[in-house]
């Protein structure tokens, strides 16, 4: 039974690993209070020829700060 949890502890800390690698590969923040990745290259229109208002937005607020844990949950709400 201990075998079992300890296989499902460490199963599910490696699925957070996962998504931290997958934010980490789209160029995004990963802000680990509310656990999400943010301020993707695709947010960000960081590849687009023509970024749309919302890419910019999200654009400006991302370079304002540049660290997840600069991150509060009301700044991650204000997010378009």
């Amino acid at each position: 039974m201990r075998v079992l949890l300890a296989v499902c502890v460490l199963g599910l800390g490696l699925a957070a690993c996962d998504k931290q690698g997958d934010c980490s590969d789209s160029g995004g923040v990963w802000a680990g209070e509310p656990g999400r990745c943010i301020c993707t290259d695709e947010a960000r229109g960081s590849y687009a020829d023509t970024p749309t208002a919302s890419q910019l937005e999200t654009h400006q607020l991302c370079a304002q700060k540049p660290n997840g844990s600069d991150w509060t949950k009301e700044d991650i709400e204000e997010l378009p």
